[in-house]
């Protein structure tokens, strides 16, 4: 488990983090780097634009974890084909709701700069901004 400062938010960098495995090594890395190094990394948070760059289909992705995972959750509920037992439909859930929080954060990490320039230009071109989007 990783432990941040407190009160690092969403904006936290490498420099925040106050504890971590030993064994683990952390890298920021450009963006645009990531499809090169993917090869030497055992791990990697990955834009979908550079990774259809790289030729790394996400859609193809999803549907290699989604499809192992949504057809015994869907197929072992009580009134299933195939009914699993209650342990192993516990652990589909847990990773399942794992994996759905994944393009929610990729979702913050992309709004995050646009929340930056809302702070500095402040409320007033915020309420603005809203009233001309209505």
């Amino acid at each position: 488990m990783i432990r941040l400062r407190e009160g690092a938010g969403i904006t936290a960098t490498k420099r925040d983090i106050v504890e971590k495995p030993e064994n683990l090594k952390i890298e920021e890395i450009e963006a645009a780097q990531l499809p090169v190094q993917l090869p030497d990394l055992d791990c990697a948070i990955i834009n979908s634009n550079y990774a259809i760059s790289a030729e790394i289909n996400p859609v193809a992705d999803s549907l290699l974890i989604g499809l192992p995972l949504g057809i015994p959750l869907v197929a072992g509920e009580g009134k299933g084909v195939l009914p699993l037992p209650r342990s192993v439909m516990r652990i589909l859930n847990v990773v399942i709701n794992l994996l759905r929080s994944v393009p929610f954060l990729i979702l913050m990490i992309l709004v995050e700069p646009l929340v930056q320039v809302f702070q500095s230009i402040g409320t007033h071109l915020a309420v603005k901004l809203d009233k001309r989007i209505r």
